[in-house]
């Protein structure tokens, strides 16, 4: 396992967006705010927030900001914490890892724990992992590519849909992580979800989910208006969310590939020049390899 290229590529695949989303949303504030700044040490410190992930609160006095995104943000920090607790995870599959990464991995647990983070949230991550391990198993395999497999697919999500109020709880849990392991053993939805449209789609997915929320919030604040927003009957409501899909997917296609492409491409270089840099700075018989 090259922790340091995992590292590495985690921050390069996924920090650029986050902070060009931000950074966008800081400018709806200022537009909100009329240019003018109200308390600039509070306001600096929310942005550091904002960037860091360490929280969302409102900036220069403009009540819900996070609404600006959405308020989808909420879900990076426990991305961030598995990512940063894998060292410790590993120990369960008796791989060891060097002693700072570890050190990383023992920091992220701490770190998910002082935040309070909530079990309920960090327990879909078990999907994930269950579907790294059953994809391994013909038997998993041999269902989800069959015609059953997909069936079987539209109907947990039937279920989940037509059964729940929401998709939060335990049971909702296990029908996502069924539907996440069968797709991730090769059910297509009879290739809807092979067909190019749908791979293109699923590589500009973290855009949509980052930037969907200005879109929306720009279309209803500054084109529509909110109060115009309220006197609009359902189906006009659902016309102007429909009307904006071909923007955002325009968008987001430029953003993956002016953003979020560039950064990935990066990440072995970066890899690289920080080991090569870490050489220089380190006597040799000190260096510790990560």
């Amino acid at each position: 396992m090259d922790w340091l290229r995992f590292f590495v590529g985690r921050v390069l695949r996924l920090v650029p967006l986050h902070w060009f989303a931000v950074s966008l949303m800081f400018a709806i504030v200022m537009i909100l705010s009329q240019g003018q700044l109200f308390d600039a040490m509070a306001t600096a410190k929310g942005m550091i927030l904002w960037l860091a992930l360490l929280g969302s609160p409102d900036l220069n006095q403009v009540i819900g900001t996070r609404h600006i995104l959405a308020g989808v943000t909420w879900s990076l920090p426990y991305e961030w914490f598995f990512y940063l607790s894998l060292p410790v995870i590993a120990l369960s599959l008796r791989l060891v890892a060097p002693v700072p990464v570890l050190m990383i991995g023992l920091a992220g647990v701490a770190g998910a724990i002082a935040w309070h983070a909530d079990p309920q949230h960090a327990l879909q991550f078990l999907g994930g992992i269950a579907a790294a391990l059953l994809v391994r198993c013909q038997c998993v395999t041999r269902l989800a590519t069959s015609t059953g497999g997909s069936i079987l697919v539209i109907l947990l999500l039937i279920a989940e849909v037509g059964l729940f109020p929401t998709a939060y709880g335990v049971v909702q849990v296990i029908l996502q992580s069924a539907v996440f392991v069968l797709i991730a053993g090769g059910a297509s939805l009879f290739n809807l979800l092979t067909c190019r449209v749908s791979r293109m789609l699923g590589e500009m997915a973290y855009s949509m989910y980052l930037l969907h929320g200005i879109l929306l919030f720009v279309t209803f604040r500054f084109i529509l208006g909110f109060e115009a927003a309220r006197l609009l009957t359902p189906v006009e409501h659902w016309l102007v969310i429909y009307a904006t899909v071909p923007v955002l997917i325009l968008v987001c296609f430029g953003t993956f590939r002016l953003i979020e492409r560039p950064g990935m491409n990066r990440a072995n270089p970066a890899t690289s020049l920080l080991r090569r840099w870490s050489r220089r700075k380190r006597p040799k018989d000190a260096l510790i390899r990560i």
